[in-house]
């Protein structure tokens, strides 16, 4: 098993804990500190990339990719800024499990876009992480901790980073 393996799950799974305590010790939270916390982290991240820059073969790639490349770039700069953002009105827990909700995307939009059937697993699939997910907003918006928020707020923070994260 290599390192990768073994520090990737740990890292992802840790993230949402460390955002948050990163809110708590700025004293800061809501969009504005979320933008520069998730400008951060994409930032290290292309920094870690940049040695891998000089590898590509620019001649090689078909035409558009460029364009392909951009706008996922966009998409998961939008995933993360709401995600991060998620976490200043909602618990980790149900952040988490809300913003994590691609498959149920990628399987809806496959079936507009590209005219995919959906098979009667996938329905029942789809089906039961919306009941999740709704049981959860619905959780969360009784709470009466600082973090909790309404139901429409849970709704959003768990539409929006999802669906952009599925298309990326």
């Amino acid at each position: 098993m290599s390192k990768t393996t073994l520090v990737s799950p740990f890292a992802i799974s840790t993230s949402s804990i460390l955002i948050r305590l990163a809110n708590f010790s700025a004293g800061a939270g809501g969009f504005g500190f979320s933008l520069v916390l998730a400008a951060s982290r994409l930032t290290l991240s292309a920094l870690i990339l940049l040695p891998a820059w000089r590898k590509i073969q620019w001649n090689a790639l078909q035409p558009g990719v460029r364009r392909y490349a951009a706008a996922a770039g966009l998409c998961l700069a939008l995933h993360f800024a709401l995600w991060i953002t998620s976490l200043s009105y909602t618990s980790i827990a149900a952040s988490t499990a809300l913003v994590t909700t691609n498959p149920v995307w990628v399987a809806l939009l496959s079936r507009f876009w590209f005219g995919e059937k959906l098979s009667k697993m996938s329905i029942a699939g789809i089906t039961i992480a919306l009941t999740g997910g709704m049981a959860i907003a619905l959780g969360s918006a009784g709470a009466a901790h600082a973090g909790s928020s309404q139901l429409l707020r849970d709704f959003l923070l768990w539409l929006v980073p999802g669906l952009s994260a599925c298309i990326c």
